[in-house]
């Protein structure tokens, strides 16, 4: 009979199994089971928007005031150009503004070097592309000579001509021969930085991915591996999040795309958009795409969700060119998120009109149940009650028969030390017995030879002593050891490690030494200090200091 509360635990399992099976849904992917950590990461640095937000206009703002209070153009470009980097995927309109200021304090500190200024026309062009001039920043990179540009700027004059001919083609492609053309022209371009990082054995971080490009450009069926090795040394060695390069881990999912590896494709479209959501980085290049492939996979919740922050990210940035590319998307996006929202509520309502059903079957099982239970509480509580008594009864035996095992065991103990005791002191016994015989017969044969002298010499001998002491000795050690048969172990155990003794040496020679003789007449309960130094023929100080260093011996019944 089941219980109240697991009936309804029963039921609400049951009622839960499709809300279950739906926030599920959609999660299936093998890409996206594989990503779900980093899923997970970026949908919570999505959630402290607010704060990054924060703290790039505290930077911004910061600089904008340690500007405001300089007039010196010289003191005002190094700022204006930090608040340019800081502007430029943030906020084009303000970073065209501090594009424009920069080439002014350019033509004001250097008019006879046009390499400052040439950068600052490039960052121009550059923003223009991204607000949709195209057309403008044409013109601007077209009144540069290339050829004359020292390998800075020249790198920075075909990544601005690349920039600007992928926005084209944005606008383009729609047009099949214009299109080609546009990517022709993009193609070179990258040819052309790939040519100039190559014969200068280095690519800026932010360049890193142009070789991996231009070879996909080709449609080349083989990477080489050193490039795309450098290509995931500059993504997967970055610790710090808001440093990952956009396009370095865009060209990573656009490679494993191209090899149909669909989990790291996936991947590092997300390594991507962290990239660019940490550091605020409104040029939104990975995240759209990676929202069409969840859109693709099922997972309509989170494309919907990167796809708005998408859309609202590169409209306050004003890069016009990827929201009209966007906005081909966001279309079918909403309306298969909206259609979802509407299979949900359908069956939201199904469930909850099963759900009342279900309740009401709930309500009336419990109070059968109830009913049920008052009859069985009676003959609960007896049974409770009897088997309290049996457990009562139980532990009293249990009780009973460990004294009864303790006490029997120690009797056994007891009685093992007793005899043991008692046959050395027969066998001593003996041994002095027949000793002062043979000692009498000797004195007497000198007494009767009148060798009177001799008689001294004998008695005035301590060796005599000492070996009967030794003969004390030997037996009392083996009995010490044959009734204690883990008197060494004990006494280990209780001691500090100063004072322990070896115990195979000891098993070996069969002899104690001193601290242990005292130690063994303590257990047997002998613990005045004049009585264990008068047996062992020892001085009271010396039992004393062995019984200030020993530890307390469990005395034997």
């Amino acid at each position: 009979m089941l219980k109240p509360t697991a009936f309804v635990a029963v039921l609400c399992l049951l009622l839960s199994l499709p809300f279950i099976a739906y926030a599920q849904w959609g999660e299936n992917h093998p890409a996206i089971k594989q990503n779900t950590e980093d899923l997970e990461q970026l949908d919570a640095l999505l959630l402290v928007q607010f704060e990054l937000t924060n703290r790039k206009e505290m930077r911004i703002g910061a600089l904008r005031a340690a500007i405001a209070r300089t007039d010196n153009p010289t003191a005002m470009l190094p700022l204006a150009s930090q608040i340019f980097e800081e502007y430029k995927y943030y906020d084009s309109d303000s970073a065209l503004h501090y594009a424009d200021l920069i080439c002014t304090l350019a033509q004001q500190i250097e008019p006879a070097s046009d390499s400052l200024i040439v950068s600052s026309r490039l960052d121009q062009a550059y923003m223009l592309s991204i607000q949709g001039y195209n057309d403008e920043a044409t013109q601007i990179i077209g009144d540069i000579n290339p050829d004359k540009l020292r390998r800075t700027n020249l790198i920075k004059y075909f990544r601005t001509r690349e920039y600007v001919d992928a926005m084209k083609l944005t606008y383009g492609i729609a047009d099949k021969k214009k299109g080609e053309r546009l990517y022709r022209d993009l193609v070179l371009c990258r040819d052309t930085l790939c040519a100039i990082c190559k014969d200068t054995g280095r690519f800026p971080h932010e360049l890193i991915w142009i070789p991996v490009a231009t070879q996909l450009d080709k449609n080349t069926a083989h990477i080489d591996p050193r490039d795309l090795n450098n290509l995931h040394l500059a993504v997967d060695t970055v610790t710090d999040i808001a440093k990952i390069e956009q396009s370095n881990a865009y060209w990573l999912a656009q490679y494993y795309k191209q090899i149909g590896n669909e989990e790291l494709m996936i991947h590092y479209f997300i390594k991507g958009a962290l990239g660019a959501v940490a550091s605020q980085r409104r040029e939104m290049a990975t995240m759209p795409e990676l929202a069409q492939y969840l859109y693709e996979y099922g997972d309509i919740n989170r494309a919907n969700n990167y796809i708005i922050y998408s859309y609202n990210q590169l409209n306050a940035y004003k890069n016009r060119n990827r929201i009209l590319h966007l906005s081909k998307v966001l279309g079918n996006v909403r309306d298969a998120y909206q259609e979802q929202l509407e299979r949900r509520d359908n069956r939201m309502h199904r469930y909850v009109a099963i759900l009342f059903l279900l309740v009401a079957v709930l309500l009336a099982g419990v109070v059968y149940i109830i009913m049920r239970n008052r009859e069985l509480r009676r003959t609960r509580l007896e049974l409770l009650q009897s088997n309290q008594d049996l457990n009562n009864a139980l532990e009293q035996r249990d009780t009973a028969i460990t004294t009864l095992e303790r006490a029997i065991h120690e009797l056994s103990e007891s009685d093992n030390v007793n005899r043991g005791v008692i046959a050395l002191t027969f066998r001593l016994t003996s041994h002095f017995i027949n000793e002062m015989d043979n000692f009498r017969k000797k004195l007497l044969r000198k007494f009767r030879l009148k060798q009177l002298e001799d008689v001294g010499v004998i008695l005035s001998d301590s060796d005599i002593v000492k070996d009967q002491y030794a003969v004390f000795y030997n037996s009392f050690d083996k009995t010490v050891l044959s009734i204690f048969p883990n008197f060494i172990d004990d006494y280990n155990e209780a001691s500090s490690p100063d004072v322990r003794v070896d115990k195979a040496a000891i098993e070996k020679s069969g002899v104690l030494n001193m601290r242990l003789r005292i130690y063994a007449l303590r257990r047997l309960g002998i613990e005045k200090s004049a009585d264990i130094a008068q047996m062992l023929n020892v001085s009271i100080r010396t039992v004393y200091n062995n019984r200030s260093t020993d530890p307390k011996p469990h005395v034997s019944a």
